[in-house]
């Protein structure tokens, strides 16, 4: 089954494998021990990278579930409106896999914004260690307030 109404490029085609792996939670125990590698050991901008892509996915997977609900949303009223008994079928069909596939995405999205989280905590454990940020390597004072300020106001978990 393929994406209904679905995105195009590396990021819809990335949630659309995610989408036809079977048993989708076991996929990311591997990936947790990739970020607690990475947020004990990774660098700067290896922890920047991976927060910027993750947020790019998060958006992305937003996106997605949207699309998914209102199709969900436009298939029950077809529903409604159907009169004949086969036709009932297909949309019945059509709703059951609609509701598979938010459940999918929606474990995406909780498990991609926690990761999303993470990242950014340590991203701004970095930045007030003076281990990163726009003053990178600068000893002086106020360049580390510029850059705990920075972080502080420009990312924000999201609620």
């Amino acid at each position: 089954s393929g994406v209904v109404g679905g995105g195009g490029g590396i990021v819809g085609d990335f949630i659309e494998f995610l989408e036809n792996m079977d048993g989708f939670q076991s996929g990311f125990d591997d990936d947790d021990k990739t970020l607690r590698d990475l947020i004990a050991f990774g660098s700067y901008d290896e922890v920047s990278s991976e927060m910027d892509e993750c947020d790019i996915l998060v958006s992305s997977l937003e996106k997605k579930l949207s699309t998914v609900e209102n199709e969900l949303i436009q298939a029950q009223a077809d529903l409604n409106a159907a009169t004949r008994y086969s036709e009932r079928l297909d949309i019945d069909e059509r709703i059951a896999e609609l509701k598979a596939r938010e459940k999918v995405v929606k474990g995406y999205v909780k498990k991609t914004k926690k990761r999303l989280i993470s990242l950014r905590e340590r991203y701004k454990e970095m930045v007030v260690e003076g281990r990163g940020g726009r003053g990178y390597g600068s000893s002086s004072a106020s360049s580390r307030s510029s850059q705990s300020s920075y972080s502080d106001s420009a990312y924000t978990p999201p609620q």
